[in-house]
């Protein structure tokens, strides 16, 4: 960011690489390969309620079957399927998700690689994210992450509910505080 920087930051963890594509002060693409499917677009379009989860399917199923057909948000947008506003905001939801996933990373490696000119997928998408706003969130999730995992020392326990233990208490024991 300050020194105006622009080129592609790779990030490699154990199983998984992110790519981030910088312009000068802001992140304008992000891409990874090894993530878990809560990083994929699809995902965010789904949450966004820019196409059905069976609809993605059937779409996903007919290009693994006859690959070549492009980027997914430019193929789904060919096909009438979602509005380039809808993949845009998808597309800043997943660099997001994907700035912040590799702050959380523990150990990894990274690399840096300056252009002159961006990809043809940054340059496409040109989300234009505050690198600084980003990293700065990013960082607060981070602490707030390590906080929690003093308290909840393996993320796979289930929380119940103690029925008994609530209906021990009433409206006049149980403060708001």
């Amino acid at each position: 960011h300050d020194g105006q920087h622009s080129g592609s930051l790779r990030l490699m963890g154990r199983y998984a690489s992110i790519y981030i594509c910088v312009n000068k002060c802001s992140i304008d693409f992000a891409g990874a390969q090894g993530v878990a499917d809560e990083f994929l677009l699809g995902h965010f379009l789904v949450r966004g309620g820019q196409i059905e989860r069976a609809k993605l399917d059937e779409i996903l199923e007919e290009r693994r079957a006859t690959p070549g057909g492009g980027l997914l948000g430019a193929d789904l947008c060919r096909r009438g399927l979602i509005t380039e506003a809808g993949l845009r905001r998808a597309m800043a939801q997943q660099t997001t998700a994907l700035v912040f996933e590799g702050l959380r990373w523990g150990e990894g490696h990274f690399s840096f690689h300056p252009a002159a000119e961006p990809s043809p997928a940054a340059r496409e998408a040109s989300l234009g994210l505050p690198i600084d706003g980003l990293i700065m969130q990013g960082l607060r999730r981070v602490d707030e992450w390590r906080v929690i995992g003093q308290e909840i020392d393996n993320f796979d326990m289930v929380f119940v509910r103690n029925e008994d233990k609530i209906a021990s208490f009433d409206d006049h024991r149980l403060l708001r505080e």
